[in-house]
């Protein structure tokens, strides 16, 4: 999540905004600061590893996530599924992906860690279905 300040700081005699971020790679949950002036980072604050400046810096462009959906099956002992996308997505692209998905039935039986394709988008399954 990001939340844009209203305070201003001053980097190198510029006016820059501060955006402050939650980082959620990695177990410690850096909540780190981002002084930016539009979309030119100048500096990264309080994280604790790089792959909390990695993940400030794809948030301040186009966030990406992996993305945990129900998928419609047939001839199932369940009528959904629970599945993860394995790669990230772009969240402006996540809505249109979910009504999408509505239209689409998995077949039975599925296996847990079973990877599928749908949409050009790859999902794991984190359930086993049986059939009926």
């Amino acid at each position: 999540m990001t939340r844009s300040s209203l305070r201003a700081a001053f980097f190198w005699g510029e006016r820059m905004e501060t955006t402050e971020i939650g980082c959620i790679n990695c177990g410690m949950r850096c909540q780190m600061e981002i002084l930016h002036d539009g979309d030119t980072i100048h500096e990264i604050r309080w994280n604790n590893c790089p792959r909390g400046e990695q993940y400030a810096i794809s948030q301040m462009g186009l966030p990406n996530r992996i993305m945990e959906v129900p998928l419609k099956v047939t001839n199932g002992a369940y009528q959904y599924v629970r599945a993860v996308t394995v790669d990230p997505i772009a969240e402006v692209s996540k809505g249109g992906l979910f009504r999408q998905l509505r239209e689409v039935d998995m077949k039975a039986p599925l296996r847990k860690g079973q990877i599928v394709s749908l949409l050009g988008v790859r999902f794991r399954i984190l359930e086993n279905v049986t059939t009926k």
